[in-house]
């Protein structure tokens, strides 16, 4: 059993609640289509007045200095001149740089009046869409002072970019309660001659260097790298906490993540109307609550696969953020986590209490949810053979139907038994009810509505209706279902295709 903090600790807590490292960093191209260039946006993240020579248009962001702490600068590459240190000048040039490109590649200086008219066309649009920089707002973590961030980040942006020849742009923003970075990279990388290559994605660097690192691939390695980086730099200042760049599912963590809220929404919460981002939060943390207090081992399981070591402390903290205050939900909660069984040997007394090990802690959970998951398989496939009532009970459990809201139940039994559709929509028309069976092994919870639409994903959404009417019979269908079914004549099992 958990050791528990003493009586009094929730009044204390309120006192110096400290915060949990996170892992937030959001990617965007900087599109001329927004209105706003590169030169604008830069602007923005050095809190100065810069001029758009593209635009003829001047954006002053130079008062954001006075609300908020801000540093910034400008990491170059081997061989680019100094003066593209010059925030203004540099994103000036890239924005003309790309324009030249643009002209040059849609020079409407065609005899044929029909092609000159599309090249002049292709240039227009060309024009209007040219992306100039590649985008990234990173939340930091308090745990580190503003030299540890700003060392961590040059870490991070000299492995990923500088070292490929990119330029990237930096601002720190040390807004209250909210610190974070602004990056922005070129897209072309600096060429020894020290202007920008005219083709994107090519590099004298090497091979390595020559990879795409702005795709969907690149930018998942990305983040990786900025996840090792930072917990590098929280390891070296004795911080305990990690961050991960996965989705809380990957890591298997089983609460829902909350969305970030920005000044703007919570600012229109304290003037006493309701943000939507606001909400959503609330009612994440809600279902999170419900979710740990019905089964209370799973917040410990998700503080270990956060840190590499977590005491009562930490626990009593993240009880405390995740209820809003509410006092007598922290003490049913914190009661709850109290009397979770774990081996003593996940333990350690230290000063104050007890200390866990995350190792050790993750690999007795494991198979405690493998335990109870197995168990719910038996549960429901009894409930199938016996055929008692509705069989595809309504079990609410953790984020039951998340996967099959994402890509769909049939897509995800295709992912996850590495079997072809073909063979999945054999084994159903031979014997629908196995389908049944298939769901319970693959550990989903599922409903009534779900059998269908997985079938959906292999056959016609008529073949489908037919297949559940002749396994179940019409009391287990809906009417809509015996419609559709109606519809179905002379339907024969050689006949099937699968939609591929």
């Amino acid at each position: 059993m958990l050791g528990g903090p003493a009586d009094g600790w929730y009044n204390d807590l309120t006192i110096w609640l400290v915060n949990m490292a996170i892992f937030s960093a959001k990617a965007s191209f900087c599109s001329r289509t927004s209105g706003k260039g590169a030169v604008a946006q830069a602007a923005y993240r050095a809190g100065k007045s810069f001029k758009d020579n593209h635009r003829g248009r001047t954006f002053d962001y130079s008062q954001k200095t006075n609300r908020h702490d801000i540093h910034q600068r400008v990491l170059l590459p081997e061989g680019a001149p100094k003066w593209m240190k010059d925030s203004e000048k540099l994103w000036n040039y890239v924005q003309e740089f790309e324009t030249n490109l643009i002209l040059k590649r849609y020079s409407g200086t065609q005899k044929d009046p029909v092609a000159r008219e599309k090249s002049l066309a292709g240039r227009e649009k060309a024009l209007n869409s040219a992306q100039d920089s590649w985008n990234q707002i990173i939340a930091l973590p308090r745990e580190l002072t503003k030299e540890q961030n700003i060392e961590m980040l040059e870490a991070y942006l000299s492995e990923r970019f500088t070292s490929r020849g990119l330029i990237s742009d930096y601002s720190i923003h040390m807004d209250r309660g909210n610190w974070h970075a602004h990056v922005a990279a070129a897209l072309r990388e600096v060429l020894p001659t020290g202007e920008l290559s005219q083709k994107k994605i090519t590099s004298y660097r090497g091979e390595e260097a020559h990879k795409n690192i702005f795709n969907r691939d690149g930018l998942i390695e990305t983040r990786r790298i900025l996840a090792v980086t930072m917990n590098n730099s929280l390891e070296r200042a004795g911080v305990l906490d990690r961050v991960d760049h996965r989705t809380l599912e990957e890591q298997g963590i089983k609460r829902q993540a909350t969305i970030h809220e920005g000044p703007y929404a919570r600012i229109l919460e304290k003037s006493g109307g309701e943000a939507r981002l606001c909400k959503e939060n609330r009612e994440t943390k809600a279902h999170n609550v419900a979710l740990y207090l019905e089964n209370p081992a799973y917040l410990l399981s998700d503080l270990a696969r956060q840190s590499v070591v977590f005491t009562e402390t930490k626990i009593a903290e993240t009880i405390f953020k995740l209820v809003d205050g509410d006092e007598n939900v922290y003490q049913d909660l914190s009661d709850k986590v109290k009397a979770v069984p774990i081996p003593e040997s996940t333990r350690q007394a230290v000063k104050g209490g007890f200390q866990y090990k995350s190792d050790e802690l993750i690999e007795h959970f494991d198979v405690v949810f493998a335990e109870q998951e197995r168990a719910l398989s038996v549960e429901v496939t009894n409930l199938v053979k016996a055929g008692e009532g509705n069989v595809y009970t309504y079990l609410e459990k953790e984020s039951a139907l998340a996967e099959f809201k994402k890509i769909g139940l049939s897509n995800h039994l295709i992912k996850t038994t590495g079997r072809k559709r073909d063979d999945l929509l054999a084994e159903f028309v031979a014997n629908p009810a196995s389908l049944v069976d298939v769901l319970a092994k693959e550990k989903i919870v599922f409903r009534e509505k779900d059998i269908e639409n997985t079938l959906y994903g292999l056959v016609s959404e008529s073949e489908a209706c037919y297949r559940i009417l002749e396994s179940y019979g019409e009391g287990r269908a809906y009417p809509k279902d015996i419609e559709i079914a109606n519809q179905t004549v002379n339907f024969d099992h050689d006949d099937v295709k699968a939609d591929v």
